[in-house]
């Protein structure tokens, strides 16, 4: 969501798979427990279909005048057009966003040279007050080339569908490299993309986004009449702390993807991605052991209480070991001056996670 934030106009940097991926049902069937939690997650649901019931009912409902688009069911799909020129609707197909913080759609057209290209509409939803400008859209002026929103590049489209996918359709050709199973990067040429307008995506970040070697475990599995050895697939908690951060930055960003002055407690931007601001924090380097496994289970809702993190604090910073205690001896309530929440956008907050002294 909000892709004009998140989007660079270089070749696509962000992970995709480039082959249809096992099977969240074959998972299943020896990890029950794991994927009926894990369909609770926000990476799941992380890309809808715009047309699902519940996207065009938050969509459609509004009476604001104040909004520079309207939205409309039509022939079963959601539309958007500019306000008071319903004859230049165009159809959306993808909803970014759990809607925990916000969603956003994104209309997507084929340009002049074949690709799929995507428009960021700027109105979202929010969870406290509905339809409101997307965040980076403040401005909300009707102009022609732009009366939808941020009109995004080929390679911008398909970094925002990297990270929102498990699997992106794509034909072979010399745009195209898929990396080994030892490879977490697979990049792919926005020339080459098909199936984004259509069948095709399997949308949500499932299972072989986070574990690239599952199709050879499952095989394997299937060889050995299911006997669940899993010692091929690599455990992120055995990661050295900065990759294991970083595997997460790869679509929740990196620190070496900003520029030194960019990497400042200034730069309000850095909220946004939380594997950036944790991996400049003093609890990060001076560890050498905490990730962002240490508070999220990967395969659990998000927890939202903060005696829930509270607790994971004292684990290091209690007064049963030698680590920094808090100056004004506070054992409650740390997140409100080490981790506070700041807002970007008059409807969306995130949790700072560079974690202040």
């Amino acid at each position: 969501m909000f892709i004009a934030l998140l989007s660079r106009d270089a070749e696509p940097t962000r992970r995709a798979i480039s082959r249809p991926a096992a099977l969240v049902s074959t998972c299943t069937q020896c990890h029950q427990d794991l994927v009926q939690s894990f369909a609770r997650t926000g990476h799941a649901q992380t890309l809808r279909d715009a047309g699902s019931k519940e996207i065009v009912q938050r969509f459609t409902q509004s009476d604001d005048e104040n909004l520079p688009i309207r939205f409309e069911k039509h022939q079963g799909r959601l539309w958007v057009f500019p306000k008071d020129e319903p004859e230049l609707r165009r159809p959306v197909q993808w909803c970014f966003g759990s809607g925990r913080h916000a969603q956003t759609l994104v209309s997507l057209s084929e340009s002049p040279r074949g690709q799929s290209v995507g428009c960021e509409l700027s109105v979202s939803w929010y969870p406290d007050v509905g339809l409101a400008s997307t965040l980076g859209q403040f401005t909300l002026e009707s102009e022609e080339s732009e009366f939808l929103g941020n009109h995004l590049t080929a390679n911008q489209t398909m970094n925002c569908f990297a990270c929102h996918t498990t699997y992106l359709p794509v034909r072979k050709s010399a745009h195209v490299w898929e990396g080994d199973e030892k490879s977490f990067n697979v990049h792919i040429n926005a020339r080459s993309v098909e199936g984004l307008i259509g069948a095709g995506v399997q949308a949500g970040v499932f299972c072989q986004r986070c574990h690239p070697k599952s199709p050879t475990h499952v095989k394997q599995a299937e060889a050995d009449g299911w006997k669940g050895d899993t010692s091929i697939l690599e455990k992120w908690s055995d990661l050295p702390p900065l990759e294991s951060v970083n595997r997460c930055g790869e679509c929740h960003r990196r620190a070496d993807e900003f520029t030194a002055e960019e990497l400042t407690k200034e730069n309000s931007r850095i909220v946004r991605f939380a594997s950036v601001g944790l991996s400049l924090s003093r609890c990060f380097t001076e560890s050498g052991q905490l990730t962002c496994l240490n508070c999220h289970d990967p395969h659990a809702a998000l927890e939202t209480g903060k005696d829930f993190y509270e607790q994971k604090c004292r684990q290091c910073h209690g007064d049963q070991n030698d680590s920094f205690a808090c100056s004004n001896r506070q054992t409650t309530d740390c997140l409100r001056c080490h981790m506070p929440k700041r807002e970007l956008h008059p409807h969306l907050s995130f949790t700072d996670h560079w974690i202040s002294k």
